[in-house]
């Protein structure tokens, strides 16, 4: 599957080293650039690109701004931030705001093809579903999509097929439910722990409050030792990037890191909320 890109970047020298990797790697198409805001809109509308490959710092836009004007013309492609910009808060806020990764500068071949890659098969697993004729409007499927992007994420994290995921996503799934239709829930974790009690139990299954948050602990914890040693082996990997704020405290992924690397005896605290919150959004806002 060949893909349409948009170069929006203000530096010849970069646009050109994507255009070629992108045709050297036979990735699809370079249809467009620009570093004009208005001409860059226009030619998202006509154009309709699946990916936009966005430069974080522009003449006179930053790539945030050009992304949530992109959004409001109901653009359906995937953003890819560009950008040697690597402070975590404007990071965070750009996951935030849909893109689906992050490319460094100066610019990296390996990592450029391997993050369009990932990008390729998440896109063709889309166009399996509407070509299988699934309706995303109904419930029962909305849930299906929303279990694969979880998968998603628990592959990143390290997690996946452990003790205390079925939990998570049952903790997950009510979450999104609830916020679907009230967009001001609020919950305490009690509550959460007891829901998913009361679910095992309608199911013949023995279990209390503490194992449900000694289940969902080890797994915050097996995610912050995964990202932690990520971060010790390459701090631009964009796992690292992604998950080190948005699921847990960066004072604490750097504790982790320093315990780790054997400067010191103690390790990173998790806080449960923050983790679960952490992955609803990316859940809700990575469509």
């Amino acid at each position: 599957m060949k893909l349409d890109f948009y170069i929006i970047e203000d530096d010849i020298s970069i646009i050109r080293i994507l255009e070629n990797i992108i045709s050297e790697y036979n990735l699809g198409y370079v249809v467009g650039n620009s570093c004009n805001s208005d001409k860059i809109i226009n030619d998202i509308y006509n154009l309709k690109p699946d990916i936009a490959l966005v430069d974080f710092l522009l003449p006179y836009d930053d790539g945030l701004q050009i992304i949530r004007r992109i959004k409001e013309t109901n653009f359906k492609g995937k953003f890819v931030m560009i950008s040697e910009v690597t402070t975590k808060n404007v990071i965070s806020e750009a996951y935030k705001l849909g893109i689906e990764n992050y490319i460094n500068k100066p610019i990296n071949v390996i990592e450029v093809v391997k993050v369009i890659e990932k990008i390729m098969t998440n896109l063709k697993n889309e166009r399996i579903i509407n070509l299988l004729g699934i309706d995303m409007k109904n419930e029962k499927n909305i849930l299906i999509n929303y279990t694969y992007k979880m998968n998603q994420i628990y592959k990143d994290l390290g997690i996946i097929g452990q003790s205390g995921i079925k939990n998570l996503n049952a903790i997950l799934k009510k979450i999104i439910k609830e916020k679907q239709n009230n967009k001001y829930y609020s919950y305490n974790m009690y509550e959460l722990y007891q829901y998913i009690v009361e679910e095992n139990i309608d199911q013949g299954i023995a279990i209390n409050v503490k194992t449900v948050e000694q289940r969902l602990r080890r797994l915050a914890i097996t995610s912050i030792e995964n990202i932690a040693s990520i971060g010790i082996e390459d701090f631009s990997n964009y796992k690292f990037e992604k998950y080190s704020t948005s699921l847990f405290n960066y004072k604490d992924v750097k504790k982790e890191m320093d315990y780790l690397r054997g400067k010191s005896k103690y390790k990173g605290k998790i806080n449960i909320k923050k983790f679960i919150e952490g992955i609803c959004m990316f859940v809700l806002n990575e469509n």
